[in-house]
Order: C-alpha cells, then structure tokens, then sequence
C-alpha cells in the first residue's frame, strides 16, 4: 500500500473507534439514566403504599367509631357500656 492509501485506513480506523467509544459512552450514560428513574419510580410507588395504608388505618379507625363520630367531626359521647373503668 502507498503510504497516502495507509494513512487514510489509519485515520479511519481511528475515527471507527472513537465513534464506537462516544456510542458506548452515550449508552451507559442512557442506562444509569433509566436506574436513576426507576429508583425515583420506586421511591414514588413506596411513598404511595405508605399513604394507603395510612388511608386503610383511618378508614378502619372510622368504621369501629362508628357513623356518629363520622358525622358529627368530634367525639360521641360513650355509652355505659362503653365508659372506662365501667
């Protein structure tokens, strides 16, 4: 090969490579990308189960008070049976 014809396949090989690095560089870039988002989406549906469960606690909490505490947005008065120490 004529030293003009080597130079050139040279610098095109270079160039391959280094295009090949900017590609893997921007996949691995992409890829830690995508586990940031899916540790936020993680966070964000653990945050939620908490909230629902807190939301089943006082939904719970309501049903055994009973429709009068629901209504009224304050305490009913307990019946004897239901006083302490009675």
């Amino acid at each position: 090969m004529q030293p003009g014809v080597q130079r050139a396949a040279l610098n095109a090989a270079e160039a391959s490579i280094d295009a090949a690095g900017m590609t893997l560089r921007a996949n691995v870039v992409q890829q830690y990308l995508l586990v940031l988002q899916a540790q936020a989406q993680v966070d964000i549906q653990e945050r939620q189960v908490a909230r629902n469960e807190e939301n089943l606690r006082l939904a719970q909490a309501c049903a055994l008070a009973g429709p009068a505490e629901r209504h009224r947005g304050e305490a009913a008065p307990l019946s004897a049976d239901r006083r302490p120490g009675t």
